[in-house]
C-alpha cells in the first residue's frame, strides 16, 4: 500500500496516480477485458435496463485472477463474510 498510496496525516489515505499508472496487466487479458466491458457498454446504450450481471461477473473474476486473489480476498472485495452475511458500510 506504501507504494501506490500516501497517507493525509488525517486518517485517511490518498492514491498515487503516478504508481496506479503502473500496474502491469498483460495484453491478452487488458483485450479480454476490453471485449466484455465493451459487450456491457453496446448491451446498456441499447437497453440501460439490460442485465447485464453474468458479463459483469467475468470482469471481476479476471481481475481476482489477475492479482491472484484468495478465496477469504474474493469475499472481502465482495463485501461478503465468512458466515456469508454482507459487511456492514
Amino acid at each position: 500500500m506504501d507504494l501506490i498510496a500516501e497517507t493525509s496525516g488525517m486518517g485517511t489515505t490518498r492514491w498515487i496516480d503516478n504508481h496506479i499508472k503502473e500496474f502491469h496487466i498483460p495484453p491478452e487479458i487488458q483485450s479480454s477485458i476490453s471485449e466484455i466491458v465493451n459487450q456491457i457498454l453496446i448491451a446498456k446504450q441499447a437497453n440501460p435496463k439490460d442485465d447485464t450481471a453474468d458479463l459483469e461477473a467475468k470482469t471481476d473474476e479476471s481481475a481476482h485472477d489477475l492479482y491472484g486473489f484468495t478465496e477469504q480476498e474474493i469475499k472481502i472485495v465482495e463485501g461478503i463474510s465468512t458466515k456469508g452475511e454482507e459487511w456492514e458500510s
